[in-house]
């Protein structure tokens, strides 16, 4: 199962990602800033996408690898268009 984490850096969703990817799954994502949590998923291989989201990370990951899931955290707004960008790509 291909996973994306948005907000990938913090301790709630970075967790969920290092616990999907012990568990076999690809997992990448992405955060604003680097984080201890984005260094030590780095060091797994897990494929992070660091800095202010325009949505093209997000949407080369649903073209090139395919997301099933799409995991965010409530600290986001949905106005984000990285938030927002799963539900047109879906269609």
């Amino acid at each position: 199962m291909n996973i994306y984490f948005s907000g990938i850096g913090g301790v709630g969703i970075g967790a969920l990602a290092s616990i999907a990817h012990s568990a076999g799954h690809k997992v990448f994502g992405s955060d604003q800033n680097s984080s201890l949590m984005t260094e030590e998923l780095l060091k797994k291989d897990v494929e992070i996408e660091i800095g202010k989201q325009d949505g093209s990370f997000l949407k080369s990951k649903f073209i090139n690898d395919g997301v099933d899931w799409f995991v965010y955290t409530a600290a986001l707004p949905l106005s984000l268009i990285h938030i927002s960008e799963p539900t047109r790509l879906r269609r």
